[in-house]
């Protein structure tokens, strides 16, 4: 068994913000618990010393149960060996004979801090760094993909306006140019560009979202028809534009523009209202 002061090193990070943080509250009971043995808990009422044990026995069963959370979060194989270390040592930490403080507080309380510097040597050094690389590479990949999820969201709002609602598939938007009052514009998540070479399922689902869109603006706007403009973007991006038309438009007749030389732009105000008009029609 290895003697040592409760004071975090470097080398006890794991990488893992979660992870960490809680291995440095039970280096704070470890050290609490230090000190009472330095101590000879002189002074101390058996209230405390109960205390401090009861906290080490609810922060280890809450940490155990956080880091299985983490592992199954992204689906470790060693998660089996691991809910084992964790169900022995917990066992070692509800077995602890509280009893046995007010006879001898020092004894106890150091078989505490050997119990802590196994769970710490062993545990975290190897069996939670173990995990934290699989975690880390999990949480690198999965970042990446938010990041560009995100990224597309705002280049697609840059793009074309105020997202009102996400389907299964798709995105819709409110144009900022409303020209056509009740413009919207329906976005593939994926650019996936052709549509010829969607599965069936995915042109069944793109084709429900542009239908229930299409719907949510019909009742939210009552146009005279609706105009239906599908494209292809520059970018990959497999897009649907379902556009009002209205009888007393002097330009009802003409063929649909989708960037007309003087865009009309709203309020931000009018924006809100109308993508909250769509959103109450969406079933």
């Amino acid at each position: 068994m290895f003697a040592f002061k409760f004071d975090w090193q470097p080398n006890y990070e794991t990488g893992v913000e979660a992870v960490d943080t809680q291995h440095k509250q039970l280096m704070r009971i470890g050290r609490e618990i230090e000190q009472l043995i330095q101590t000879k808990a002189v002074g101390v009422s058996p209230k405390q010393l109960i205390d401090i044990v009861c906290e080490l026995r609810d922060y280890t069963g809450y940490h155990f149960y956080m880091e299985e959370q983490l592992m199954e979060e992204c689906g470790y194989e060693d998660i089996a060996q691991h809910k084992k270390h964790h169900q022995e040592l917990l066992k070692m930490v509800m077995n602890f004979d509280v009893t046995r403080l007010a006879d001898d507080p020092v004894g106890t309380l150091e078989k505490g801090r050997a119990l802590l510097q196994e769970q710490i040597f062993q545990h975290i050094m190897k069996d939670d760094m173990d995990f934290a690389k699989v975690y880390k590479h999990y949480e690198k990949i999965y970042k990446r993909t938010a990041d560009a999820k995100k990224k597309n969201r705002s280049d697609n709002e840059n793009k074309f306006g105020f997202e009102v609602y996400e389907f299964n598939m798709t995105i819709a938007y409110l144009l900022r140019d409303q020209t056509y009052y009740g413009h919207v514009v329906i976005v593939n998540k994926e650019k996936k560009a052709n549509l010829l070479k969607l599965s069936r399922l995915e042109k069944d689902t793109f084709v429900t979202d542009v239908f229930r869109l299409a719907e949510a603006v019909n009742k939210a706007f009552e146009p005279d028809s609706l105009d239906y403009a599908y494209y292809t973007a520059a970018d990959d991006q497999l897009l649907v534009h379902i556009v009002p038309r209205y009888k007393n438009d002097e330009h009802f007749n003409e063929p649909f523009c989708y960037k007309p030389e003087t865009p009309v732009e709203l309020s931000q105000e009018e924006y809100n209202r109308m993508v909250e008009r769509i959103k109450k029609e969406i079933v």
